[in-house]
């Protein structure tokens, strides 16, 4: 419900009470992760989609959103990587593709 209300900051310490009680729910720690995202702090972002790939390593959206905010970042072999492992798992995920694409030109244009 924080989330939904744009209370991110608020969100997130809920998020991480939950974490304290039951730190393995993949799905707290993606939802902590777009969160975060939403705030603009992508490199805790990125470690919170760190976790839920540590709990499951198949899960494509994750591998997408993680590429997605490594590229915010400027990592865009990091991000590429990420959007490989996505198609990886599915390799029908239009959006992981479309990214992946838009990480490539990025980099070539970066000297």
């Amino acid at each position: 419900m924080l989330r939904q209300r744009g209370r991110y900051t608020e969100a997130v310490a809920s998020y991480d009470k939950g974490l304290t009680i039951k730190p393995d729910s993949s799905e707290v720690w993606y939802i902590r992760g777009n969160t975060l995202g939403n705030l603009g702090r992508y490199v805790d972002a990125i470690a919170s989609y760190n976790k839920v790939i540590a709990i499951n390593p198949n899960d494509a959206k994750v591998w997408n959103n993680r590429g997605s905010l490594l590229g915010e970042l400027g990592l865009f072999a990091e991000s590429i990587t990420s959007f490989d492992k996505a198609l990886a798992i599915k390799p029908d995920y239009t959006e992981a593709r479309e990214n992946r694409e838009l990480s490539r030109q990025q980099q070539n244009k970066t000297p």
